[in-house]
């Protein structure tokens, strides 16, 4: 289920000239600009972190790349057992309640989100991201065989940029005196920054449409969508009209309450020979 990417070139150009023109009149000296973002897309595997980590060189010593660290955060009522699969009656428009394990806590996925929302240098800036929150609203619909994916996925990245930070990443020279009028700077519709303590603390904000859709299938304890090579499987667990969804390579899990029985049984996942 891919992310709608980050803004297109030009708009980020234009944001970009804004940036290094208020620079300019800061009187700090410009150089080259800082590498493309990457977009780590709606989710990662542990193979994903690993790989965009080596394209990025975000690499960090000791590090183990399969340990995405997804979190639990808050007390949501739906989010308190342990998810076993149990497959169930899929067919029905499903409401999205909560997600369960909002935040990551891996240092190269934090340091890869740092470069997607903003490029940030990834040796400078290797702890700025504190904290990646993801959460999912809209609807799921399987009906008549097919599925269709009606969510938003809202990502929160909290961030402290220091002034060597944002020196490397922009290879300008920010005084000190300057960074209250930088952190201003910053602060644009999507991202609030204020100064803190000599740094910027900045929070981002980015919505993206999941994209999934075509026919679904129930293979045991996981719902198959799409066909042959472009199938994604997600275990599930569905208690009356409550259920509980997972990402098989992620470990994301999601309730979801159905407000709308369609089907009374799903049709069976044949794979395609």
């Amino acid at each position: 289920m891919p992310l709608a990417g980050p803004a297109a070139p030009e708009q980020r150009g234009v944001a970009r000239s804004r940036w290094l023109s208020y620079l300019g009149l800061l009187g700090l000296g410009l150089a080259c600009s800082p590498a493309a973002p990457v977009d780590v897309g709606v989710d990662f595997s542990p193979e994903d972190i690993d790989r965009l980590a080596t394209a990025t060189g975000t690499m960090l010593p000791d590090e183990d790349p399969g340990a995405l660290e997804f979190v639990q955060t808050g007390t949501s009522p739906y989010c308190q057992e342990a998810f076993v699969p149990c497959g169930g009656l899929i067919a029905g428009r499903w409401e999205m309640l909560d997600t369960c394990n909002k935040e990551t806590r891996n240092p190269k996925a934090l340091q890869i989100w740092g470069q997607t929302v903003m490029k940030l240098d990834t040796t400078a800036c290797w702890d700025a991201v504190e904290s990646v929150k993801s959460d999912w609203k809209g609807n799921l619909v399987f009906e008549g065989g097919g599925a269709d994916d009606q969510r938003m996925r809202t990502d929160t990245v909290e961030m402290t940029l220091t002034r060597s930070c944002l020196n490397a990443t922009f290879n300008v020279t920010i005084k000190a005196e300057k960074m209250g009028s930088v952190c201003s700077t910053l602060t644009n519709s999507t991202r609030s920054c204020i100064s803190v303590g000599g740094a910027c603390s900045c929070s981002s904000h980015r919505e993206s449409e999941a994209h999934t859709s075509g026919t679904y299938g129930v293979l045991d304890k996981s719902v198959v969508i799409g066909t042959t090579p472009n199938q994604q499987f997600f275990a599930y667990c569905v208690h009356g009209d409550q259920m509980m969804w997972q990402e098989e390579t992620t470990g994301r899990l999601l309730a979801m309450h159905r407000v709308e029985a369609t089907d009374t049984s799903d049709p069976p996942y044949v794979p395609v020979r």
